[in-house]
């Protein structure tokens, strides 16, 4: 338990505390909350603290009080509050008391409960990059800081499709194949993934990507078709024979 608050009244060299303390219980993370538990206590430097009647409050529940209490700290009331964290999974809230007895005791206490953990929410890209372009296909790498469990992808700002990408075994990294692309082609891709203990989406920036030119074949040899300055197509490999035809492909 860690203390938050605390009210104290004194009476000749005697001091008397009304005192707040929390712990935490656990945290949700599907749901973006913590459960917490708090607890008042009374404190005595005394023998002893008596009074006809007193009542106490914390967090806006009400209870009341023994009549006497001993040297020492006794606790008088505990309950559990569940604390909604905000968009980026942090939390403080600020919690009340007070205390109300005939003798002395009459004051509020109250204070911002720091050192909740924090919630892990996004996944945030470490790596997002396209490499091994070809004339139809093209691959996606992409890296997090931490696990997800699902990748999607997005070309030229359509709808999403599972990536069905091959993923490394902490799950922070992994790759996909584009395949069935348009040769000499301009493409916009995006990623998106979703965090393994939040389940929220993490969208990439956007990469992009133009693939090679048509491929054409003879036999078992073949070239690659740029699109060029003079605005004719120019093979790679110029020449084959007199007689040979070149085929297009993909």
């Amino acid at each position: 338990m860690q203390e938050f608050a605390r009210y104290t009244a004194y009476y000749g060299s005697f001091n008397y505390s009304y005192i707040l303390q929390w712990e935490l219980v656990n945290q949700d993370y599907g749901a973006n909350t913590s459960k917490i538990r708090l607890r008042a206590l009374i404190e005595v430097n005394a023998n002893n603290i008596s009074w006809s009647s007193g009542n106490a409050v914390l967090d806006g529940t009400s209870f009341g009080l023994a009549n006497t209490y001993y040297r020492g700290t006794t606790e008088v009331f505990s309950k559990e509050i569940t604390v909604q964290h905000d968009s980026q999974g942090n939390a403080a809230p600020y919690i009340s008391g007070s205390i109300s007895t005939t003798f002395i005791m009459n004051g509020s206490c109250g204070g911002t409960i720091n050192g909740i953990p924090p919630i892990p929410r996004y996944v945030t890209f470490t790596r997002h990059e396209v490499s091994e372009v070809k004339g139809t296909s093209c691959k996606v790498s992409w890296a997090t800081d931490k696990a997800r469990n699902w990748t999607q992808y997005s070309l030229n700002g359509g709808g999403w499709t599972d990536a069905n990408d091959t993923v490394a075994s902490d799950n922070k990294s992994g790759f996909y194949i584009l395949k069935n692309l348009k040769p000499n082609t301009k493409y916009t891709i995006k990623t998106r993934v979703r965090a393994s203990d939040s389940g929220l989406w993490t969208e990439s920036s956007t990469l992009t990507v133009t693939t090679m030119g048509a491929l054409f074949y003879y036999g078992g040899k073949r070239a690659t078709a740029y699109y060029g300055k003079n605005g004719k197509w120019n093979l790679a490999i110029p020449y084959i024979g007199k007689n040979e035809k070149w085929r297009i492909g993909t």
